[in-house]
C-alpha cells in the first residue's frame, strides 16, 4: 500500500492535467486500489488524499490481520 502511494503520488507530479486538485487526487488514487479495499474507501467519498491514504493503510492493516488469524486457526486446528 505504501509502494502505491509512493508511486501515485510521483506519477500524479507527471499529469497535473489529469489530476487538477485534491479531489480529483483522491478520487484516482481511491479508483485505482486493490477491489478489498477500494470498496471500503469508496461509500466513505474522501474528499483528501491524505485521509484516503491513512485510512486504506489501517484497511489494508486490518486485512492482513484478519488473514493472519484465519492462518493461525487453521494451523491450530
Amino acid at each position: 500500500m505504501t509502494e502505491y502511494d509512493t508511486k501515485f503520488t510521483q506519477l500524479s507530479r507527471y499529469a497535473e492535467g489529469l489530476v487538477r486538485d485534491e479531489e480529483e487526487k483522491t478520487k484516482r488514487f481511491v479508483r485505482d486500489l486493490k477491489p478489498k479495499i477500494r470498496g471500503k474507501l469508496i461509500a466513505l467519498r474522501l474528499q483528501a488524499y491524505i485521509v484516503a491514504v491513512e485510512i486504506a493503510l489501517k484497511v489494508e492493516m486490518d486485512m492482513r490481520g484478519k488473514q493472519e488469524n484465519r492462518i493461525d486457526e487453521e494451523n491450530t486446528s
